[in-house]
């Protein structure tokens, strides 16, 4: 946090570059595994597969190993994303983090129906079998369709973002040579140490 009188048309973040990278990083992460879910099409993982086991019996089915597999990523990364919005100072980032949460907390007996849990700190965890057990259906109305909790997950870590990225474009930072670096964003330039 920079005290140093600089003009009026500097702003500064109140996030470190650092800390906004590792933001954004996990939250390309989230929604990139959150995506795989929430494709629709020849694409959806909630497709039925015919398969035919070494016994020679042909079924129909979800692919639940699949689905499993692409919900615990999306669980790990929306983790990480908790874990790493959590010390941010930026007002917009808090506020959507505090949103996403608060979606997920509103579906927490659907969640524990489905084997996933939310811990005291937000954070999420599976039960396999429980998982592997519950209709596919379900699953799949929890991530799809505008409505859908995968829908309200996904605007907020767009915000976040979106929020991240607009916060490091207007950071006062340190550069590789150990310099200070300052980013204006209106106005003339004047010199910080005028």
């Amino acid at each position: 946090k920079n005290s140093s009188t600089a003009s009026s048309s500097t702003s500064t973040s109140r996030d470190s570059s650092k800390t906004l990278a590792g933001i954004e990083d996990a939250a390309d992460a989230a929604k990139s595994s959150l995506s795989k879910l929430r494709e629709t099409g020849s694409k959806s993982l909630f497709n039925k597969v015919t398969q035919t086991g070494t016994d020679g019996v042909t079924t129909t089915d979800y692919d639940k190993d699949g689905i499993y597999k692409a919900v615990k990523s999306f669980i790990k990364d929306y983790n990480t994303l908790l874990d790493k919005t959590e010390d941010s100072n930026t007002k917009n980032i808090i506020q959507a983090r505090k949103t996403m949460m608060n979606y997920v907390l509103a579906k927490k007996s659907e969640l524990s129906a489905m084997g996933i849990t939310i811990d005291s700190d937000n954070n999420l965890s599976i039960d396999e079998t429980k998982f592997k057990g519950v209709a596919m259906e379900k699953v799949k109305n929890l991530f799809q369709g505008a409505g859908s909790l995968g829908a309200q997950i996904e605007n907020q870590i767009t915000k976040i973002n979106g929020y991240a990225e607009m916060e490091a474009s207007k950071s006062n930072t340190y550069n590789d040579n150990g310099s200070y670096t300052y980013n204006y964003t209106s106005g003339d330039m004047y010199s910080a140490f005028m």
